[in-house]
């Protein structure tokens, strides 16, 4: 056994050599210069020149192959064009969710696909065999990000019975420390952050189960229908064996032998397809707002809404920036703050460039909470008309505590010269009555001191 382990596994290197191989060359015949790409259309020849010799572009094609691999070799796959960081840091901080919905989808499809499989063949041409194979037929044939958006749509915005997006409510102090939101939510001891953590997998668990449980339900189905007209099996039934035998005992152990291989291949696949329903970034600035404001084509409806939205934005912008400006001066005067930062305020170091881009200081105002953290989410807890968000920019009061959200996969030494500390709310302010959002304010500062 061991010999053919490595038997395989030094067959597998030729093969990733040549799926290097085309797949450098492929990326070569992309027409333009990656350079050019990167630092857009006002770049200067010098700083083209630069990257390029810093991206090693200007090497020959031998060349940029041999440090291509011999970095991959080293761990070293380059630095992410999106964040600047190096890909494999990338890759193993979101790791750990990818892992945790896969697995657990896994789980949730093979004690669902299998068992239905082994019935619907059982019930061959039955109504029940029917239903099975339309569905599963659905569940196969929908793409996983439709149904990440319908389930959103109906259990998260209809219903609200489970969260949009994130792995965990920010109420509760949850530090990474193995990646799993599960695990660390256990580790930490919050009351709640198990169950929290838990209703964050249900709809992205569910998404990639659906289309495995599918292909499982029919190929199980589909093997246990020619296992059954085996020799063997009819060998079974002869001898007088209980149909629960010959089924159980013998027809899916023999069918359960290729279903493992689709098994396999399937988890394959889900980590590299995660994304789409893993990847929040993705969800939320670009099939969300495809889907909300075009869909298909733009509708005559869709136009003269977005449009009477201009034509009213002037006015709604001033108005976020009046209810910003008080709610700056309220703060100002809590004992529970000890920095206000809005730079509408004149001692704000970027007022003067505020008033010169925008002639105001804006709708968002950050301020810090005596008692770092935990007072920060005591506040937010105690919020009744404002609501809380990972991302902030609406029509109504939104509040966000940056360093577990927008700011969590900074290390400590960034956050702090950001000055994003651990005490830091952000607030994006709405519409609404500014005596109503101050009075929502001083409720929940007031709520510290008991």
């Amino acid at each position: 056994m061991f010999a053919f382990l490595v038997r395989r596994l030094l067959a597998l290197i030729p093969v990733l050599l040549l799926v290097l191989v085309i797949v450098f060359s492929l990326v070569r015949l992309i027409p333009g210069d990656p350079a050019v790409t990167l630092l857009g259309p006002g770049a200067t020849e010098d700083q083209i020149a630069a990257l390029r010799a810093q991206l090693d572009l200007d090497q020959p094609a031998l060349v940029q192959f041999w440090s291509y691999l011999t970095g991959l070799l080293h761990g070293d796959m380059g630095n992410s064009l999106k964040s600047g960081q190096p890909v494999l840091s990338e890759i193993l901080i979101r790791l750990p969710a990818t892992l945790e919905i896969s697995i657990t989808a896994v789980l949730i499809a093979i004690l669902v696909g299998i068992p239905i499989g082994v019935v619907s063949a059982t019930r061959a041409n039955s109504g029940f065999d029917h239903s099975v194979r339309v569905i599963s037929l659905t569940g196969v044939s929908m793409p996983a990000f439709l149904l990440a958006l319908l389930l959103q749509l109906v259990f998260a915005t209809w219903l609200g019975w489970l969260p949009v997006s994130g792995r965990i409510s920010p109420y509760f102090f949850v530090d990474r420390v193995t990646g799993f939101s599960i695990i660390d939510a256990w580790l930490s001891g919050e009351p709640g952050a198990v169950a929290s953590a838990i209703s964050h997998m249900v709809l992205p668990t569910t998404v990639l189960a659906v289309f495995l449980a599918a292909t499982l339900g029919r190929f199980v189905r589909s093997t246990m229908l020619e296992v059954m007209d085996e020799d063997f099996v009819r060998t079974a039934r002869a001898k007088g064996l209980s149909r629960h035998d010959v089924v159980y005992n013998h027809a899916l152990r023999n069918s359960l032998l290729p279903a493992i291989t689709v098994i396999g291949l399937k988890f394959a696949e889900m980590l590299g397809g995660a994304i789409l329903t893993n990847d929040t970034d993705f969800i939320e600035n670009d099939l969300t707002p495809f889907f909300r404001h075009t869909g298909p084509s733009l509708s005559p409806f869709n136009a003269w809404v977005m449009l009477k939205g201009l034509e009213t934005l002037d006015i709604r912008v001033q108005r976020h920036c009046e209810n910003a400006h008080a709610v700056a001066g309220f703060l100002s005067n809590r004992k529970e703050i000890t920095r206000v930062n809005y730079p509408g305020n004149k001692d704000h170091p970027q007022h003067d460039l505020a008033m010169a881009q925008m002639g105001d200081g804006g709708t968002m105002v950050s301020f810090d909470i005596d008692g770092g953290k935990e007072a920060a989410f005591r506040f937010l807890n105690a919020l009744g008309l404002i609501d809380i968000a990972n991302n902030l920019g609406d029509a109504k009061s939104l509040a966000t505590h940056p360093a577990t959200t927008t700011h969590q996969r900074l290390s400590p030494e960034e956050r702090a010269d950001l000055n994003i500390t651990e005490g830091l709310v952000r607030l994006s302010v709405g519409l609404e009555d500014a005596e109503d959002i101050k009075e929502d304010l001083d409720r929940a500062l007031t709520a510290l001191g008991k």
